[in-house]
């Protein structure tokens, strides 16, 4: 800004020095270019301010002078005023142009008074215009004045925030030397906790083992088992053999019995028979004759009727069709009658066609007419050929009558045969008896061999009963054991897939967390960078408040000068004007910059905050794991814990690697040298990691105690010796029973209180889940409320009712 000024006014002044005075024409001065301005005036301005100056201060008092002694002054003034403005170019020209116009033109007296009047005017407007300036001026000594108490006050501060911010970074220093200090103890701690944590793996491998010894033991009494119910299996089968055998004998003597009553039931078959077509004989000999006349009567009224009922079907079928034709023809005309023109002509010749078509059909009724009566010709032979049929039966039947006549003087030999018979039965009667002595006596070794398969069976049965209570005792007992076992292990299943979940929403949150710790460590690196911008701009506008001071004395100095009082004016002015612009500009940079530190601070002060919340949220997630751990004091079985066993190692050696990336992001980060809040920070994660380790080789510890608890339990509800008393060494003296009573009251009660702890968990977490985890718990819940099915079922359908899934 300041140097284009200096460059224009250095132009202004070249071009005020090398103008030549001679006086120009207005129509040369017009066909001149533009000269270009420079707020308003043109590059000329300086010339007449200067040199109108002195030429109007001279020639005043003169002036006067001579006006005041010419009549008409007053009246002759407006004319030459109005003259004067229309005559005067746009240019003023200097004293020597215009003494040598006047002297050269020959201009009147008059003339020359309008032009010093104006010129007057001119100088008064100028005056007004110096005294403006100058308190402008003073304006801007005073603004500067304050400017710079401003600028000095800013300084001050700016210098003690620093040196607040240069005492706040040695401290982080001195606190992240500390941190790295502790870092490497606990380096060393867990260096001793994984040697350990070998160590307990070991001895949980052993305890898998033994685990798996009890499994074997247990699959053998189940084989104990299965044998025994094979063997049951065949008694059943052997009775069922015994009953089919009773089953057949009982058939076969039932249908002796059914022969022996069919043999009777011929008997007297046969007499009722020859009594029956003794009665037919007569009848038919009487139905014969009726039969005879009502034939006769038959046949005539049968023509007849048929003749009359065929003509009279005949007449109406066709009475029916003419009338429904008919009816068709005026529906069909009364349509054609409402039609017009082509489709009258197109309704008349589908008319024609239908009567072509009635013709034809005429023509094949006559066909089926003929064919009619071909077949009423050939019905009329069938009737003749059924009353040849008929008068053919008739004469069987008067051959039967005769052999009827005959049959009666056969009867005498039917009697003969009827005593034949008789004496069959009689001799079939004996053999039924015999036949029924013969099954007595069947049935008499069938009943021994029954009562002693009977008392086989009870005996087999008894043992089968001692067997089977025994079995069922032993099944009871292994089914409690089974049920207990099954319903540990869904219990230790619901807690560690709870567990499991809490541990991915820890893990979950962990690396949200330590996503948001670098997400803070890229603002605080930008907040630095800010910083550092920040105070390179306020370095560049003291450089340049200096500058401006430089620029302020100059035109201090430039206001002695008396011949330049109108050029140092008018550039003080535009100085002053930029100066204030480039102040106010200077004042909102200061502003803005403060404010933006001011939100750094903010900012800084709110991931601070944020990082303490969040070590909160952490150190309580870290007091809730322990506790679940501590609440959970049974485990299930030994493959659960090998394979949490395993997870837990993945887990620390995948926490050793990041801590190793970690600690070379660090010693890269330390020989790159940056900024060093970085590395608090991965101090502070590398120190959160390595609590999560201990954390973890805790939850190690507890669970290798739970495995050991749950192995005891196991052996005391088998009933069967520890690995100590089988090798034949007394590790513990024998308790007595009281001791064991009080004992495994307490265990019942500290399972019980465990249960309850887990009951309540379950119902916090019930109620705090959403729709599909709460949907999942209902069983959970179930089991440990012991409802019973129905229950459950109840349950599950208000759920799902209340709330349905979406």
């Amino acid at each position: 800004m300041f140097a284009k000024l200096k460059q224009k006014i250095a132009e202004e002044e070249t071009s005020s020095d090398g103008t030549t005075s001679q006086p120009q024409s207005p129509q040369t001065r017009r066909s001149r270019t533009s000269k270009p301005k420079i707020n308003g005036w043109s590059e000329n301005k300086w010339e007449k301010r200067r040199l109108s100056t002195a030429s109007l201060y001279e020639s005043k008092e003169s002036v006067f002078s001579e006006l005041s002694s010419t009549p008409g002054y007053g009246r002759r003034r407006t004319s030459f005023s109005s003259r004067a403005s229309s005559v005067t170019p746009t240019w003023a020209p200097s004293p020597c142009d215009s003494s040598n116009a006047s002297v050269g033109s020959g201009a009147s007296r008059e003339e020359i008074l309008a032009m010093l009047a104006e010129k007057t005017e001119q100088v008064a407007r100028l005056e007004g215009k110096i005294q403006g300036m100058a308190s402008l001026i003073k304006e801007t000594n005073r603004t500067k004045d304050m400017l710079e108490e401003k600028l000095e006050k800013q300084q001050k501060e700016s210098s003690r925030k620093l040196q607040d911010l240069d005492e706040e970074f040695e401290q982080r220093i001195i606190k992240i030397k500390s941190d790295h200090e502790k870092a490497l103890k606990q380096k060393s701690q867990f260096i001793q906790y994984q040697t350990d944590a070998t160590r307990k793996a070991a001895e949980i491998l052993e305890k898998s083992k033994q685990l798996d010894e009890l499994d074997q033991e247990y699959a053998k009494q189940k084989a104990e088992l299965g044998s025994l119910q094979d063997r049951l299996d065949d008694l059943a089968r052997e009775r069922t053999k015994y009953e089919a055998r009773e089953k057949q004998l009982q058939t076969k003597v039932t249908s002796i019995e059914k022969e022996n009553t069919s043999l009777r039931d011929e008997l007297n078959q046969t007499v009722s028979e020859l009594t029956q077509k003794s009665l037919q004989l007569s009848r038919t000999e009487k139905s014969m004759e009726d039969t005879q006349s009502e034939l006769a009567s038959l046949r005539q009224s049968y023509t007849f009727y048929k003749n009359q009922t065929t003509t009279e079907l005949h007449e109406k079928q066709v009475k029916i069709e003419n009338i429904e034709e008919r009816n068709g023809d005026l529906e069909r005309r009364l349509q054609d009658c409402k039609l017009s023109g082509n489709d009258k002509y197109g309704a008349l010749e589908r008319e024609r066609q239908t009567l072509e078509e009635r013709l034809s059909e005429v023509s094949t009724l006559n066909e089926r007419l003929e064919r009619k009566e071909t077949a009423l010709t050939e019905c009329k032979r069938m009737h003749e050929i059924e009353t040849a049929s008929l008068k053919d039966k008739i004469s069987n039947l008067e051959e039967r009558l005769a052999s009827s006549s005959h049959l009666l003087q056969d009867k005498a030999s039917e009697s003969e045969r009827m005593q034949a018979l008789i004496q069959k039965n009689e001799q079939l009667e004996r053999d039924l008896e015999r036949a029924r002595q013969n099954m007595n006596c069947t049935s008499k070794s069938a009943d021994e061999q029954i009562s002693n398969m009977e008392s086989e069976i009870n005996r087999l049965e008894d043992l089968r009963i001692q067997e089977h209570e025994e079995v069922q005792k032993k099944m009871g007992r292994l089914n409690e054991i089974e049920k207990e076992y099954s319903v540990r292990v869904d219990q230790y299943k619901q807690r560690i897939a709870d567990l499991e979940e809490e541990k991915e929403q820890l893990q979950g949150e962990l690396d949200s967390q330590t996503e948001e710790l670098q997400q803070v460590s890229l603002c605080l690196e930008d907040a630095m960078t800010r910083t550092n911008e920040l105070k390179s701009q306020i370095a560049n506008f003291e450089q340049n408040l200096k500058d401006k001071d430089g620029m302020l004395n100059c035109v201090r100095d430039s206001k002695g000068e008396p011949s330049d009082i109108q050029y140092g004016s008018i550039s003080s002015v535009d100085a002053v004007n930029a100066l204030r612009k480039d102040l106010d500009s200077t004042r909102l940079r200061c502003k803005k910059s403060e404010d933006a530190l001011l939100e750094r601070e903010k900012t800084i002060l709110q991931l601070r905050n944020k990082l303490k919340d969040k070590e909160d949220v952490m150190n309580r997630l870290s007091t809730r794991l322990k506790q679940y751990e501590e609440n959970n004091r049974f485990v299930k079985n030994d493959r659960i814990y090998a394979s949490d066993a395993r997870d837990s190692h993945k887990v620390i050696a995948a926490l050793r690697q990041q801590i190793k990336e970690m600690q070379r992001q660090s010693t890269e980060r330390e020989m790159l040298q940056l900024d060093e809040n970085e590395l608090k920070e991965l101090r502070q994660d590398s120190l959160r990691q390595e609590k999560e380790l201990q954390e973890k080789e805790k939850k190690i510890k507890l669970l290798q105690s739970k495995l050991a608890e749950l192995k005891k339990a196991f052996q005391r509800e088998l009933k069967l010796p520890l690995p100590e008393e089988e090798s034949g060494i007394s590790v513990t003296p024998e308790t007595p029973p009281s001791e064991s009573t009080s004992r495994s009251e307490k265990e019942r009660m500290e399972y019980l209180d465990m249960n309850f702890k887990y009951l309540k968990h379950v119902i916090f977490k019930f109620m705090c889940s959403d729709n599909k985890q709460s949907r999942q718990l209902l069983n959970v819940i179930a089991h440990m409320l012991n409802f019973t099915s129905k229950e459950q079922k109840c349950v599950q359908d208000a759920f799902e009712w209340k709330l349905p899934i979406d």
